[in-house]
């Protein structure tokens, strides 16, 4: 990645009929076509990639290679390549799902690749980690089937942010207590929107939300 420069790309889509409040679950129908997406990164190496479902589908990906990035934004004339586009390659495989992105960032947009951070490496440390949970998220995807016949989805959930902060050395007494507070946060984001949450978080636990 070119310095002070970040080659991210994001394209939005689907979610129209689907209710945040009374609904969400049904975004789990887009999980085969990220599977496909998923499939055309790893095809052009492209390892930094994830999703956000909003409800609608936000799938965003960072070329850390100039000449990848370059060839990515060419246009079908541009003689990088042949003029291969891994942009318009994803544009033509959401066709064929009958899918229309509704948006297209480019990096001229600016970056897309987080908001949760204070400087340039805390931006590297967000997206990055932002990918790794995406490909576990695919997983819990994978293994539905051995998921819901064994433990069930929700205790495979719980499960995992006890094996991330026992591998950050954090005891059950500093777990839970991090677990309440982001439920506490999470609670307050269902019952007053996101901006009223925070002001009502950072009032309750005397701390900036960021």
């Amino acid at each position: 990645m070119g310095k002070g420069t970040l080659n991210n790309y994001r394209v939005t889509f689907g979610g129209q009929d689907i209710d945040y409040k009374d609904d969400f679950a049904s975004c789990k129908r887009y999980f085969p076509v990220l599977e496909k997406l998923y499939a055309w990164m790893a095809d052009y190496k492209i390892q930094y990639c994830w999703y956000f479902f909003e409800p609608y589908v936000e799938f965003t990906w960072v070329v850390s290679d100039v000449t990848m990035a370059k060839r990515i934004y060419a246009g079908s004339d541009d003689e990088i390549n042949g003029g291969e586009n891994i942009l318009r390659s994803v544009i033509v495989l959401l066709g064929e799902e009958g899918i229309k992105p509704t948006t297209i960032h480019r990096p001229v947009d600016g970056a897309v690749a987080g908001w949760f951070h204070k400087s340039p490496e805390e931006l590297e440390f967000e997206y990055k980690t932002y990918a790794a949970s995406a490909k576990m998220a695919m997983l819990f995807w994978k293994y539905r089937e051995t998921i819901d016949e064994g433990c069930g989805e929700r205790n495979q959930f719980m499960r995992r942010p006890h094996v991330l902060e026992n591998q950050l050395a954090m005891n059950y007494d500093e777990e839970g207590k991090a677990l309440k507070q982001r439920g506490r946060l999470c609670e307050l984001f269902w019952e007053h929107g996101h901006e009223e949450a925070v002001q009502l978080y950072e009032e309750e636990f005397d701390e900036k939300y960021l």
